[in-house]
């Protein structure tokens, strides 16, 4: 597959995707700008752990990385995202993410 064929990652669309898994799981939707602060804590994650250059199967970590984004989140007396919600989302980003390399 040529990178041409890969399509780009869009904030909204990957709003609309985690609410989407949020909502099949009978849980409540959240809007963008708390979502995008568990999008960007997963990243940092990434980052930390050498996840962007490594062979590592970052599913085989979502536990930690769920660990690691609820600290983040929970240093953020705006954000309204549950804690119980949290590993809902980032498997959905996940998801969502690997829907963009079909």
């Amino acid at each position: 597959m040529s990178n041409e064929e890969f399509k780009e990652f869009d904030e909204n669309e990957a709003v609309d995707f985690i609410n989407n898994a949020l909502a099949a799981e009978g849980r409540q939707q959240y809007d963008g700008d708390d979502l995008l602060l568990i999008i960007d804590a997963m990243y940092d994650y990434f980052e930390e752990n050498d996840s962007f250059d490594s062979d590592v199967d970052l599913e085989d970590d979502v536990d930690n990385m769920v660990a690691y984004v609820v600290k983040v989140i929970s240093k953020d007396a705006d954000n309204k995202v549950a804690k119980d919600d949290v590993k809902t989302i980032v498997v959905a980003e996940m998801e969502y993410e690997d829907s963009l390399n079909d």
